[in-house]
């Protein structure tokens, strides 16, 4: 992001292809060895998509900055749910 001088929202969006290939090959790789659940995985995938679905309506609702606000704080509460529980 600093170096090419992309906001959050914006580096966020260009890092779907690299992920969506890395998704499909492992996905692959896992299933051709007979180590998939099918059924949590429709049921991740339908998370998922909803999850970024709302999330990228509200990125882009309320901008950059709220979304820098809300993953410090998310951030934050992760670290110390680790440190201390």
């Amino acid at each position: 992001m600093f170096f090419f001088g992309f906001t959050i929202v914006e580096s966020n969006a260009t890092s779907l292809i690299p992920w969506l290939i890395l998704s499909l090959s492992s996905l692959y790789i896992f299933a051709s060895h007979g180590i998939v659940d099918y059924g949590k995985g429709v049921a991740i995938l339908i998370g998922m998509a909803c999850g970024g679905y709302f999330g990228a309506h509200v990125a882009i609702e309320r901008g950059d900055l709220w979304v820098k606000r809300f993953f410090s704080v998310v951030v934050t509460i992760s670290a110390i749910k680790l440190l201390f529980f």
